[in-house]
């Protein structure tokens, strides 16, 4: 008498011990990544090594800050590759359930410039979106996987199926069932609002699919689909006002910019008044100064503002274009000081005048000096 006995299960652990040879696909992709990351590295120095001299005392303060990120990265990377990717599917299912209620609590949250995207506790924030598309790309993965493949059933041969079958292979099992789970995470992200982080999820869940096959041609047509509608969504995006405000936030006018513009705006201004503030006409004026000299000094040589006198003599509102000049009225006699008549104008006149002095300094001797005030506090 034959007995039928049930295949054991073998138990998954959340490690594998050996990850598998390194083929050549991974070897390609890794020295791809390590190009890409010392190309960014080498764009970050370019960009930020004078800032960094000038504010820091560092060139390379801001790339070591970027370097040390990359190598959390890359550890994050390693361990990753080590977990069983048997374990990932497992937790899908909770991981999912686990999203849904970050973003419904995400809504909970006190708005932020009107959205609410973050969750914030002990002083940190999260952004749930950022969690959904990753948990998107396991799940979607994992139910585009146990879609059953018609193409595997007779290897190089086509095969014909009726409409029925065709309905439930191609669009239930194949495009329905991944979908399925998307839909209340872009109702989520719709109610936060966040346009960006719904159409990246969907471009992420629609390449799964393109490269999974699933759905033959309708996947396609549904790709096609999309992309006519995001650019019917771009090119009438004055009927949208969520996205028609963010575009506002860039016009001169007050009434439509954003809470951050603003605020800007505001702090620029004067005695609170909707005007271009004294200090910050200065402010230019000295800039205007300090460009005016700085290419004809030698290299390591720079200027810092010792004296300015000026008059505001018009106001300017807010969103009008304000200019400064600087003229170079004198220099002493050891070289070291350096006066300019300097004006500011709006776009309806001069609206303030004054004189400049600055001195000439050793960038690196002077931003010593200024650091040696810390070790001493």
């Amino acid at each position: 008498m034959a007995t039928i006995r049930k295949k054991r299960k073998e138990p998954v652990s959340v490690f594998q011990r050996d990850p598998g040879p390194c083929s050549r696909l991974l070897i390609n992709w890794l020295a791809t990544l390590a190009v890409i990351m010392v190309f960014g590295l080498v764009m970050l120095f370019s960009a930020s090594y004078t800032t960094g001299y000038l504010r820091m005392g560092d060139s390379f303060h801001y790339i070591k800050q970027q370097a040390l990120c990359m190598l959390i990265g890359l550890g994050c990377m390693f361990a990753m590759s080590y977990v069983d990717h048997r374990f990932l599917r497992k937790m899908v299912v909770p991981g999912y359930l686990i999203v849904l209620a970050m973003l419904a609590v995400t809504l909970t949250m006190a708005p932020l410039n009107g959205c609410r995207r973050w969750i914030r506790f002990g002083g940190f924030t999260l952004q749930s979106s950022e969690v959904a598309k990753f948990e998107m790309i396991l799940l979607c993965s994992s139910l585009a996987a146990k879609a059953p493949q018609v193409e595997k059933l007779s290897p190089g041969k086509m095969v014909i199926m009726n409409f029925r079958e065709w309905l439930h292979v191609r669009v239930w099992k194949q495009l329905v069932i991944p979908v399925l789970p998307l839909i209340p995470v872009i109702a989520l992200l719709a109610l936060e609002p966040h346009m960006s982080g719904i159409v990246l999820t969907v471009a992420v869940v629609g390449t799964i699919l393109l490269l999974s096959g699933s759905g033959g041609i309708l996947t396609w047509v549904g790709a096609g689909t999309a992309g006519l509608m995001l650019e019917t969504l771009l090119s009438h995006v004055d009927s949208i006002p969520y996205l028609q405000d963010r575009l506002d936030g860039w016009t001169q006018d007050l009434s439509k910019m954003t809470d951050q513009t603003v605020q800007s705006l505001y702090a620029i201004g004067s005695g609170g008044l909707e005007v271009f503030g004294t200090p910050f006409m200065m402010g230019l004026m000295e800039y205007a100064a300090m460009q005016c000299v700085q290419p004809e000094l030698p290299e390591g040589k720079g200027t810092v503002g010792v004296e300015i006198s000026s008059n505001h003599l018009a106001p300017t509102p807010v969103g009008m274009k304000v200019t400064a000049t600087a003229e170079v009225t004198g220099i002493s006699a050891n070289g070291k000081m350096i006066t300019f008549k300097v004006t500011a104008h709006d776009a309806d006149g001069l609206i303030g005048e004054g004189i400049h002095t600055r001195a000439v300094i050793d960038n690196a001797r002077f931003l010593q000096k200024c650091n040696d005030k810390l070790a001493r506090v």
